[in-house]
């Protein structure tokens, strides 16, 4: 397995971990999403009901560490898409850090960086109509 495999799986186990520790308030989060959002308005914190998809963004994340760990080719394209995963998910994990200690300028641009990165890995796909390639998952 190559190096940036294991850096993307290393990466997904930290945003899941990070995840889970922000939602119960956690060692390194001196306050549980509820607690955050009561103490701040909406639009600077999420409210209970936006952090219901951030469950669908942690499991396609894994979903995309899955495929990408099983079917992707190694090195030029698939290599840089990696690396932009796990740069994207390791700054939801300092976003959600951020967001905790009530760093909202820093947990602006963190969650920013992460679009971005996120971005950069949706381009490298490729995907154009009659383009995309049937690999499966699991075999």
């Amino acid at each position: 397995m190559m190096k940036s495999k294991k850096g993307l799986i290393l990466a997904c186990a930290a945003m899941l971990a990070a995840n889970a520790l922000a939602r119960l308030g956690g060692p390194g989060f001196p306050q549980n999403s509820v607690a955050l959002h009561l103490l701040n308005p909406t639009f600077l914190t999420p409210n209970r009901v936006a952090f219901f998809p951030l469950a669908a963004v942690c499991f396609s994340g894994v979903v995309a560490t899955a495929w990408e760990v099983r079917a992707s080719p190694p090195g030029g394209r698939s290599a840089r898409r990696r690396v932009c995963l796990a740069l994207a998910f390791l700054l939801n994990s300092l976003w959600l850090m951020a967001s905790a200690h009530e760093h909202h300028s820093t947990a602006l641009v963190l969650v920013s960086g992460q679009a971005l990165a996120l971005l950069r890995a949706y381009l490298d796909l490729d995907i154009r109509r009659g383009n995309i390639k049937s690999t499966p998952l699991f075999v």
